[in-house]
């Protein structure tokens, strides 16, 4: 920070967002007041929460250190990081770049707990439950109006809803397991989760027919 400080007396410029903007002010001796405070504590979530948000800021690019950027910019708050777990293959649009390398490189750096896995296990099968039987049953519906043999409608409804429900179960299951064994989580957004959905779903497909036909 020491020297940091020189530059800055020196005629240099920093520019400097969230907690680093206010140290920097104090060790400076700079005149600037935090608003996100409270009676000197940092405002609660019911007044100022911004978990993980794309946030739109003006910028004055006619100033020099604005130059090339556009006069609105996207930047990425990575608060997100403290609360998600899930190794995650994250999509930004933003005007700066390194604001949202910084965020997924945070949210790689927090390995999932089994709590957070069971909580999240339970949701995902949750949702992954009433998809599968909306999807299920609508298709089942279909081929059985359409050709009016109830056992093939019940394995191919049977099969799409088995379907969704290992597929929300894979989503979660390999990533969390690949971070666990100190493995890159970025291989499980493809061809292994892919992989293990399409398997259950083709053996529970031909387990049914088997059973019910």
């Amino acid at each position: 920070m020491a020297n940091v400080k020189a530059f800055v007396e020196e005629g240099g410029t920093v520019i400097a967002i969230g907690s680093v903007s206010m140290a920097m002010a104090q060790q400076f001796g700079i005149p600037v007041t935090n608003h996100l405070v409270e009676n000197g504590n940092p405002l609660p979530r019911e007044k100022y929460f911004a978990p993980g948000c794309v946030l739109e800021l003006a910028v004055d690019n006619k100033n020099p250190l604005a130059h090339g950027l556009e006069n609105k910019i996207d930047v990425f708050f990575d608060s997100v990081c403290r609360l998600w777990r899930l190794p995650a293959v994250g999509v930004l649009l933003t005007g700066m770049g390194r604001d949202g390398a910084q965020g997924l490189q945070a949210l790689r750096a927090n390995p999932p707990t089994w709590r957070w896995f069971l909580d999240n296990a339970r949701r995902e099968l949750v949702t992954g439950l009433m998809l599968g039987f909306g999807c299920g049953m609508s298709v089942l519906l279909i081929a059985w109006l359409w050709r009016g043999h109830l056992p093939a409608a019940s394995v191919i409804g049977g099969s799409i809803a088995g379907g969704v429900v290992i597929a929300a179960a894979a989503g979660l299951a390999v990533p969390s397991l690949l971070r666990t064994l100190k493995l890159d989580p970025k291989i499980a957004a493809g061809p292994l989760t892919l992989a293990i959905a399409d398997l259950g779903a083709v053996l529970l497909y031909f387990s049914l027919a088997t059973w019910l036909l």
